[in-house]
């Protein structure tokens, strides 16, 4: 996994890191942010795969608009086709919610299992080969389908 990490406290830089085999190329993609108590972590990660499709979502009011069309109500079951770098399912994990990410990238399934861990159920695999119908049987029959797509 390409993953460079800057650690920030108080607006302070205190360190950086590089996970993977190489530095991405071709620039950098716009950096997200976490935040843990006391340290600002940002990263840079994933070079979309243009054979995939990708794109990455990173615009807070697309994110926002997105999850509030959706109309979430608790116990609702979310399929997020593509969820990438978790941009817009860490819009909608939570503990009121199930949600379900099918990637088809292992470099995000990985980043994603790190970031999300039990929050978030992976389905690795191309969507257009998943059996919809049973994952949506598996959890009670509905479910809410929602993507970058």
């Amino acid at each position: 996994m390409q993953c460079l990490w800057l650690f920030m406290k108080k607006s302070q830089f205190i360190g950086i890191e590089y996970f993977g085999n190489r530095v991405p190329d071709s620039g950098f993609p716009s950096l997200h942010s976490l935040y843990y108590p006391g340290i600002h972590l940002e990263f840079i990660v994933l070079k979309p795969i243009k054979s995939l499709g990708q794109n990455f979502l990173r615009d807070e009011n697309i994110l926002n608009n997105i999850v509030k069309s959706l109309d979430l109500q608790a116990g609702d079951v979310v399929v997020e086709i593509g969820p990438g770098q978790g941009a817009l399912t860490s819009h909608l994990t939570g503990p009121s919610l199930t949600v379900i990410g099918i990637e088809v990238d292992e470099r995000a399934v990985r980043l994603l299992q790190d970031r999300f861990g039990g929050t978030l159920e992976l389905v690795q695999g191309d969507v257009l080969k998943i059996d919809l119908p049973a994952l949506a049987r598996r959890h009670g029959g509905t479910v809410r389908v929602v993507g970058n797509i």
